[in-house]
């Protein structure tokens, strides 16, 4: 990870599978090109790992993610322009919310 001006700021651990057009926020790893899995990875620092905690209902890849104070709503993408999927605070799965008017990539 760098800083704004270029520096280094930190490394990032390996991830232990392949994944591609997948969204970072916070401390959440989502979506990307893994077949038949669709769960988000949450970084441990202390451990310096990535872990598999949050279930998604579809698969998502090349989307869009906004992480809010109410949790982390993934939008669009490759598989299913068209929909979302909302992960509230506190909660382990993702819920469908709500299907946009315009595709997302």
């Amino acid at each position: 990870v760098l800083r704004a001006d270029g520096k280094r700021w930190c490394q990032l651990p390996n991830l232990n599978e392949y994944r591609v057009g997948f969204s970072l926020s916070g401390s959440l790893l989502c979506g990307g090109a893994v077949k038949k899995k669709r769960y988000c990875l949450e970084l441990n620092s202390l451990k310096g790992v990535f872990k598999p905690m949050y279930l998604t209902n579809q698969n998502f890849k090349n989307h869009s993610s906004w992480k809010s104070k109410n949790g982390l709503l993934l939008m669009g993408g490759q598989y299913n322009p068209l929909s979302t999927e909302f992960l509230q605070n506190g909660e382990t799965k993702f819920k469908s919310k709500f299907n946009l008017t315009s595709p997302a990539w």
